[in-house]
């Protein structure tokens, strides 16, 4: 039994895993960052209703992104996600949390 990926259009299988990944770790980047932005948000000024909202649209792009990697394969989908791991690492490193 093999995970296969679907052919992307004529991609070689080793292309359409790295552009999941990279696609991974966009939407890594940008989903923990507004993470970061939005725990400011909450602790310096107490918006509640704007962070929710930010919240939600974070979920909906992430799940948007995902859905989307997943039609390629399941290798591409696990691509991703460690694209999504390794910019949770860069982030939060960048913005001053060492764990």
């Amino acid at each position: 039994m093999t995970i296969g990926v679907a052919e992307v259009r004529g991609l070689p299988t080793a292309l359409a895993l790295g552009s999941a990944f990279a696609v991974g770790a966009l939407g890594g980047a940008v989903y923990y960052h507004t993470l970061w932005r939005t725990a400011q948000l909450i602790t310096t000024s107490g918006v509640v209703f704007k962070a929710a909202a930010v919240q939600l649209a974070r979920f909906i792009l992430i799940a948007m992104m995902l859905a989307m990697v997943a039609h390629v394969g399941a290798a591409a989908l696990l691509a991703a996600m460690l694209g999504i791991r390794a910019s949770r690492f860069i982030v939060l490193q960048s913005c001053g949390v060492h764990r």
